[in-house]
């Protein structure tokens, strides 16, 4: 009789024991018995089953199968297993960022949900997340509910989840409405920093550079900006680069920069191209100058562009010699408001010329308008060159000349003709009309039925001709 008693005894022994097991196995470096934990799994222990789908799914001890991890979660889950849960809930945000099909999303919050409720920190946290920063589409919104998110953090935080200390962190920096008392932001990165956490890492050593909440302590700074930059955080790359530089260490702050740009950082690239068109500390490199400009202008760096136009404007291209023209006008005119010295007004004048002789119509166009009052036989001759390359501007601004017959032959039907063409031509292609110099419209009564029937039969067969050769 005592036997029959032991017996039952001793299996739920082992299943206690096989249950620790489960529970402490993925920190632990001893695998997973796959056999055994799918043993379990098959006999309805929902942690055996979690552990089977995690197993299965970075296929550890067995063939990776996606599929059948996501069943055995589904299986977990279905008990109340709140990490099975928040495993199918980040398969759905897989699905949603792979496809956008708002179906997707929908699911990923509604078990984003269940896992959080049922004390999945990992959960509490990526639902802080998506509070943090909503989600728009079409016919569906998750409003940006700080409030909400600070609480989900929070509760993460009670289970000692690094990740949740981290976002509470950034959360708290953006909204100091919400800092409690007893908040600390060092001490909130501290942690996930010391357990290895690049942004975090990064996050503490900026603390540190600008002395917020913490003492300034350069070494400190330097030495959690290196810890990030060895993960290939690319922002820290970014300001060692940043801190090499100033220091006079160029070779240094380029090998910093390299390995920032080549992780897509844009100030990176922008900071490259700069040091190579300058030939800062280096000798000058044009070719690298230009792929990192590019680069860092295709990555949306409104100075690396700038500087791009600048190089192929002293490199002889037309479009972007126009271009540079108007970047320094704009600078001018800034610093004229501001009350600073202008270095050379006619500069910006002297790239549009460049431009315009080789060819280039909106340059050209805007040496017509430059000439109009000051010498109009030389407006008229640019704005005849813009305007037979079908630059609908300049057709514009041409077609007061033949109105009024001023440096060539009075002719109301060109000058109709010239401003239809013009209007086709904004319409079809954007242009806004803020580079014509009159915005006067050529009435049609001061032409006869049959002037105007011809005017519009020639814009017609201009913009038949590709608006290029109408008069």
């Amino acid at each position: 009789m005592m036997r029959t008693r032991i017996l039952p005894l001793i299996a739920i022994v082992f299943s206690l024991f096989f249950l620790i097991d489960l529970q402490r196995a993925p920190s632990e470096e001893t695998p997973l018995d796959y056999q055994q934990v799918k043993s379990h799994a098959e006999q309805g222990d929902r942690n055996a089953q979690y552990q089977l789908g995690l197993m299965l799914l970075e296929g550890q001890s067995v063939e990776a199968d996606p599929t059948k991890a996501l069943d055995w979660f589904h299986q977990a889950a279905q008990q109340g297993d709140p990490q099975a849960q928040y495993q199918i809930a980040r398969q759905f945000q897989r699905e949603y960022e792979s496809t956008q099909m708002v179906a997707d999303a929908k699911q990923a919050l509604q078990w984003l949900k269940k896992a959080a409720n049922g004390g999945s920190s990992a959960a509490q946290t990526e639902l802080g997340r998506w509070y943090v920063n909503g989600l728009y589409t079409e016919d569906w919104i998750v409003w940006v509910d700080v409030e909400a998110a600070e609480q989900l953090f929070r509760q993460a935080i009670e289970q000692d989840n690094n990740d949740a200390r981290y976002e509470l962190a950034r959360l708290l920096e953006a909204n100091p409405n919400l800092v409690q008392k007893g908040d600390k932001l060092a001490d909130l990165y501290r942690q996930p920093a010391e357990a290895g956490n690049a942004d975090a890492q990064y996050q503490l050593g900026r603390l540190y550079f600008e002395g917020k909440g913490v003492r300034k302590n350069h070494d400190n700074a330097l030495e959690w900006m290196q810890k990030a930059a060895q993960q290939k955080h690319a922002h820290a790359e970014f300001v060692l680069g940043s801190y090499a530089e100033q220091s006079g260490q160029i070779q240094e702050a380029i090998n910093y920069y390299q390995r920032s740009a080549e992780q897509q950082f844009a100030s990176a690239h922008a900071k490259l191209g700069f040091i190579y068109f300058n030939g800062v500390g280096i000798d000058k490199d044009i070719k690298q100058a230009e792929f990192h400009l590019r680069e860092g202008t295709r990555l949306g760096h409104q100075t690396a562009k700038n500087y791009l136009v600048q190089l192929l404007a002293e490199q002889g291209d037309a479009e972007n010699q126009f271009y540079y023209g108007q970047q320094l006008n704009k600078t001018f005119r800034q610093r004229t408001r501001n009350g600073q010295t202008v270095p050379d007004i006619f500069q910006p004048f002297t790239w549009y010329e460049k431009s315009a002789l080789q060819g280039y119509a909106p340059a050209q166009n805007l040496l017509g308008l430059h000439y109009t009052s000051s010498d109009p036989e030389l407006s008229f001759e640019w704005y005849t060159k813009a305007a037979q390359q079908g630059f609908g501007p300049a057709m514009w601004n041409l077609s007061f000349h033949y109105a009024r017959g001023e440096n060539v032959e009075k002719n109301w039907v060109t000058g109709k003709m010239l401003q239809l063409v013009s209007d086709h031509h904004r319409s079809h292609q954007g242009s806004s009309g803020l580079d014509r110099f009159n915005h006067l419209i050529i009435p049609d009564t001061v032409l006869t039925p049959s002037q105007l029937n011809q005017a519009k039969t020639l814009a017609n067969q201009c913009i038949a001709r590709n608006y290029v050769n109408c008069f």
